[in-house]
């Protein structure tokens, strides 16, 4: 059985932290979709004189903003103030502007003093906003966020709550890029207060009411809200969401595998494992344990009913993988079972050769994965051409563990006419005996066969040292050193890494001093692991310097 209960509760209080009043710099979380500036079409309303004092304001905020990413507060503070100031003669100066603008700049006189961190300052110029244009729904529903923020950085969290209520309560906050988010902190607060269905209720407005809104938050909203129902039990509601989400079938069967793959290997990181430990808090492990197991059954069986839907999507195949995929996992003594059922159909299909060798790949892949050779090979006889072939048998025999066959296979490789296919054959065959059946003896004259240096002769260098010629490993090293100057500095490194292992002190201080001398090499990432090792040696790094070294 899957250990679920083995993460540690960092985890759950990460997802807590995301979802809920994570702090964030006022500018930073809400301005990918929503902006501070004058629109477009807000902006040819102005006249000559309003665009220039706009301008200014706009050159202020931009330099703040250039002073907080590079870690310069005080001009930052500065700037936001200054630009502060421009708002505020801007209402004063162009008082029969359209109202849109001098509420817009009665709002940004309080946003620019909230981000140079006078919040106090700012929540009474937000307020001022909310009395003086009652008719600018745009301003209040900024004011109301940005106060909202302001009190909750204060610690406030009631205040903040009740303006963003107030926002939510708004006709005009629908669709409105700060309506989403608004939704989105409300959702974050009824999941800290475990009221899992304001929580989800909220999720449901933000992906119904905002399909316009941010990708990312919509995302998260609509995988929240299907993770609870899912550990609820409430299979259906998932589709809504779905459809919501994406339209045809195409873009649901993306979205479903999608959620499936990063709920399947992911579930620990969102809600489900939270709300079972919080929602049944007098269960132990084994309990929760079984509820999380029920919830991927559950999945899988969703999943599952969606088989229609995939072949509307000309996606039939991709559906028989990946029922394959859940259903081995979940129960791996029925793998077989389900893998010959697959191979049956995939035979019995009307396809063409090239379809069935497509879809013969992908399932072997899919065999593979999961240790089964033997039905894999089964399908071997539906790869088109014979190199083909046995390039898709190698990679079974050899990824399955079963590398006496894997040599069988290079053998009917190397009888092939084609001579290039011939040489990476006998590639194969060097790194099979080298990193596979330690047979380093017999990989080093294949290595020297194949004639691709530098790798090879890291291939090699190795081979010798495994088998005990520490000598002949040693010079292959320094043949890499003197011929290629880009690996001179892992060669020399590696030298003295061999040194260090047979204890050769003396060698081996000389050959890291060498590294930290060479002006090609100093700063490399030898050189570094270098100052380490003499440290470790108990060796000053800026002490004299052995160069002659072999």
């Amino acid at each position: 059985m899957i250990n679920f209960s083995r993460y540690s509760k960092t985890l759950k209080t990460a997802w807590l932290v995301a979802i809920c009043f994570a702090v964030n710099a006022p500018s930073a979380f809400a301005q990918q979709e929503w902006s501070w500036r004058f629109s477009a079409e807000q902006y040819a309303k102005l006249t000559i004189p309003q665009r220039t004092t706009y301008e200014r304001c706009v050159k202020l905020h931009e330099m703040a903003d250039r002073a907080t990413k590079e870690n310069r507060e005080q001009d930052a503070a500065s700037a936001y103030r200054a630009a502060s100031g421009e708002w505020k003669l801007f209402a004063r100066e162009f008082f029969d502007a359209p109202e849109f603008a001098l509420a817009h700049a009665a709002f940004m006189e309080g946003y620019e003093l909230h981000l140079a961190k006078d919040r106090n300052s700012a929540v009474r110029i937000y307020t001022e906003v909310l009395t003086l244009y009652p008719e600018s729904p745009l301003a209040i529903i900024q004011s109301l966020y940005w106060r909202a923020e302001a009190h909750r950085q204060n610690g406030d969290r009631n205040k903040a709550l009740t303006d963003w209520q107030q926002i939510e309560e708004m006709p005009e906050s629908v669709g409105n890029p700060l309506g989403l988010l608004t939704l989105q902190r409300l959702a974050g607060d009824a999941w800290e207060r475990m009221k899992w269905e304001e929580a989800a209720a909220r999720w449901e407005a933000l992906v119904r009411d905002h399909p316009g809104g941010s990708r990312d938050v919509r995302a998260e909203a609509a995988r929240n809200l299907m993770m609870l129902r899912g550990a609820q039990g409430r299979w259906q509601a998932l589709d809504s969401v779905v459809e919501q989400m994406r339209g045809d079938a195409k873009g649901r069967t993306d979205y479903i595998n999608e959620f499936m793959w990063n709920t399947w290997h992911h579930w620990y990181r969102w809600v489900t494992d939270d709300y079972l430990t919080r929602a049944f808090p007098k269960e132990d492990g084994k309990q929760i344990d079984g509820r999380l197991r029920k919830f991927r059954e559950g999945l899988v069986d969703w999943y599952e009913k969606h088989g229609t839907l995939y072949a509307e999507a000309d996606k039939a195949w991709d559906f028989d993988l990946t029922t394959f995929y859940y259903r081995r996992m979940l129960n791996p003594d029925k793998a077989s079972e389900l893998a010959l059922a697959l191979v049956t159909k995939l035979r019995s299909d009307n396809l063409t050769p090239a379809e069935k060798d497509s879809r013969a790949r992908r399932l072997i892949n899919n065999l593979v994965e999961a240790s089964m050779a033997v039905e894999a090979r089964t399908l071997l006889d539906l790869i088109e051409g014979v190199p083909q072939r046995l390039s898709v048998a190698y990679s079974l025999e050899e990824r399955t563990g079963h590398y006496e066959e894997a040599e069988k296979v290079l053998d009917q490789m190397e009888m092939q006419p084609d001579p290039d296919y011939v040489k990476n054959a006998k590639r194969m065959r060097a790194y099979l005996y080298k990193d596979r059946m330690n047979k380093c003896k017999e990989a080093i004259p294949l290595f020297m066969e194949a004639v691709d240096p530098p790798t090879s002769l890291w291939a090699i260098q190795e081979c010798h040292r495994r088998i005990g010629e520490k000598d002949k490993a040693q010079q292959t090293l320094t043949e890499i050193a003197s011929i290629f100057p880009a690996e001179a500095s892992r060669a020399m490194y590696q030298k003295a890494e061999y040194f260090k292992a047979d204890n050769d002190k003396a060698n081996a201080i000389a050959h890291y001093r060498r590294i930290l001398s060479h002006p090609d090499w100093k700063k490399s990432g030898q050189a570094s692991q270098s100052h380490q090792r003499l440290e470790e040696l108990g060796i000053e790094t800026g002490g004299g310097v052995i160069h002659n070294v072999n």
